[in-house]
């Protein structure tokens, strides 16, 4: 575990203000519990709380920390998007998203006492990411939520000015776009998606890509 001082470091804690104390100690008291901690005493939707819990504290599936080369279902928690599936406690919004980014952090490894930003480790996981996991366990429909997960998330952080975040989804994002889109499953469309403008989308593999495509070239 991480002393108090590489702690502060990590999760950027400003001693002059009023609740550092307060936070200090929720923040140590979750480490003992928790592989991610929730910053700035912000209160998270229960479906956030969702995704986080069974992403990196529920260890009887494939999560953040164990891909189990894509066999298990994981793409609700560890690729989470805005749309309704047959797990519908798992949908988030954009404006969830943006919470995630600016207010939650994660252990990078599990047992770890290096904490890191939600991103940073949402990168390390796509970096994982081949042909054989993305066609695993759902083919198609996997495909369109990883793509629109990141698609998703890069909107977020872009419209938001998160820099750091930009750059681990940029990351994510050219490791989608170096996969041979050839040979990843996309017979799944769904046409009840919005963009972050809330502009209605077509959402499938081509579409997807394109709009990583065109988001990797936005500086900030």
């Amino acid at each position: 575990m991480s002393t108090i001082n590489e702690l502060l470091n990590s999760i950027e804690i400003v001693y002059n203000r009023k609740n550092n104390i307060k936070q200090l100690v929720n923040i140590l008291h979750m480490m003992h519990k928790s592989n991610y901690i929730i910053l700035n005493n912000i209160k998270l939707k229960q479906n956030v709380i969702n995704v986080l819990e069974s992403a990196f504290n529920e260890m009887n599936h494939a999560n953040m920390y164990n891909l189990k080369e894509g066999r298990d279902g994981m793409d609700w928690w560890n690729f989470p998007w805005d749309l309704l599936s047959n797990l519908p406690q798992y949908t988030i919004t954009y404006e969830d998203m943006e919470n995630i980014l600016k207010n939650v952090i994660v252990r990078k490894e599990i047992n770890s006492g290096n904490y890191v930003r939600y991103s940073e480790k949402l990168k390390d996981v796509v970096l994982q990411l081949n042909v054989n996991i993305m066609n695993e366990h759902g083919g198609s429909a996997r495909v369109l939520k990883i793509i629109y997960c990141i698609r998703n998330f890069l909107s977020a952080a872009l419209s938001c000015k998160l820099k750091e975040d930009v750059e681990n989804l940029k990351i994510a994002a050219n490791k989608l776009l170096s996969i041979d889109e050839r040979k990843l499953s996309g017979d799944y469309v769904r046409s009840d998606g919005l963009d972050i403008n809330k502009h209605k989308e077509i959402r499938n593999k081509i579409n997807g890509l394109n709009n990583l495509k065109k988001l990797v070239k936005i500086n900030i």
